[in-house]
């Protein structure tokens, strides 16, 4: 290696050194913009994702059964044999699910947020339809994942890092497509 070569490795070129302090500078309003866009992105897709195998055999059924015992403490709404009766008409044929049976197949916890998200956001105001607003709370928490990330990583790995972390897995397409479910 010749001396011009080590040279200008320990010393970067000027046009990269301003290139990362200007990244560094404004990574912490690129981040929130792009998770804003992230946010937008997945809300404005939902209606091009519809009902997966798992949420219609079971996740509608004792996520729906669960909230309203939880929101009324009415103990009818644990017993399978009771047919739930419809939100609004048409509402979702949940009760026709092979699984219906078997409470335990499905964890009690994790079908609460999305149907409350559900509720909110279909029932209540009428702004989804009752799958998209389903949906929309893994979107919410995939948002949520990726602003905790940057808010976790910039202090430790700098804010430029942090920023390139949140941009390449917000636009990995398995992340971005599994936020939908």
């Amino acid at each position: 290696m010749t001396s011009l070569q080590s040279d200008t490795a320990l010393h970067p070129r000027p046009s990269l050194v301003r290139a990362a302090e200007w990244l560094d500078r404004h990574a912490g309003r690129l981040a929130m913009a792009f998770i804003f866009a992230f946010l937008v992105s997945g809300i404005a897709s939902l209606d091009e994702y519809g009902l997966t195998w798992d949420e219609g055999l079971g996740n509608h059924l004792f996520g729906e059964r669960n909230f309203r015992f939880l929101t009324s403490l009415d103990s009818r709404y644990l017993d399978l044999t009771i047919p739930l009766a419809p939100r609004r008409q048409p509402d979702l044929a949940i009760e026709h699910s092979a699984e219906s049976q078997y409470p335990f197949s499905y964890p009690g916890f994790v079908d609460l947020p999305p149907t409350a998200t559900k509720y909110i956001f279909s029932y209540w105001l009428g702004w989804l339809n009752p799958i998209d607003g389903f949906h929309l709370y893994p979107v919410l928490l995939a948002s949520a994942f990726l602003c905790a990330l940057y808010r976790f990583s910039a202090p430790r790995l700098g804010k430029a890092v942090a920023f390139l972390a949140i941009l390449f897995l917000g636009t990995a397409p398995r992340f971005w497509g599994d936020m939908h479910f």
